[in-house]
């Protein structure tokens, strides 16, 4: 499935800004760094496709 990021692009934008991997504490449980692990892996991807389509309509 492909689809364009490229109209969403301020949406990644502001995600990317606004959703930065917290340094884990030391009393945070394996779930809550595991999570926002996951959330911060999930706007790198969009960050990496969204590139990758801005250099393919090049």
């Amino acid at each position: 499935m492909n689809i364009s990021l490229l109209p969403h692009k301020e949406l990644i934008t502001y995600l990317d800004q606004s959703l930065t991997f917290p340094t884990p504490k030391p009393n945070d449980s394996l779930e809550k760094i595991m999570y926002d692990a996951g959330r911060r892996s999930l706007i790198d991807l969009l960050l990496f496709k969204l590139k990758e389509q801005e250099e393919e309509s090049f």
